[in-house]
């Protein structure tokens, strides 16, 4: 790629905002309170509580030790969504990251089950990291975790980041932002129809 030419922007097919849950959990907990578009993966089990009727996400450290893994991931159940590469440093989200979906048909090792991002597993994840700031002490547990899941991204997803953190996504955001609804009162939108 010449230094003149532009990376094409990439299809938002979701946008969600996760906000940490209040519990006796030592595992974070994160429920998704607005979105904008939908993505079929998150929308069936594991992540899709039946029962609860909401969308949650666990934020957790790898369970692998393999120094090429990122330090924390997003998971739900026995279900990897993710690990959250890059963009954090000894463990400590920085604001941004990015990850992609399990690549595996299955996952589960003592009972496999078909892994819902199988199909999707082209796509990839832009996160913002918000923490609660509070004086004279460095929260490390995120308050809340914006997703962005972009189509068919996963081969450029480390430079979509960069482009995220320098700001060349504010123009989307601040139109997601304010579409966004509380999930069941949103329209979900075809991908062509968000912008």
């Amino acid at each position: 790629m010449r230094a003149t030419e532009k990376i094409q922007k990439p299809t938002i097919l979701f946008y969600g905002v996760f906000e940490l849950t209040e519990g006796a959990s030592s595992t974070p907990i994160y429920e998704l309170t607005k979105c904008v578009g939908s993505y079929a993966p998150f929308e069936v089990a594991p992540i899709y509580n039946v029962r609860h009727r909401n969308i949650t996400l666990y934020l957790g450290k790898a369970i692998k030790d393999n120094p090429n893994a990122p330090a924390l991931r997003i998971y739900k159940s026995s279900l990897n969504v993710t690990g959250l590469k890059d963009l954090s440093t000894k463990g400590w989200l920085t604001g941004y990251a990015y990850g992609y979906p399990p690549t595996t048909q299955y996952y589960g090792e003592k009972t496999p089950r078909l892994n819902p991002f199988y199909n999707y597993r082209t796509d990839a994840f832009l996160f913002i990291i918000h923490y609660q700031k509070q004086r004279g002490k460095k929260d490390t547990t995120p308050r809340k975790i914006e997703i962005l899941v972009l189509e068919g991204a996963r081969v450029l997803i480390p430079l979509y980041a960069k482009q995220l953190q320098i700001g060349g996504f504010d123009a989307d955001l601040e139109g997601l932002r304010k579409d966004a609804a509380t999930p069941g009162n949103h329209t979900n939108l075809t991908p062509g129809e968000l912008f």
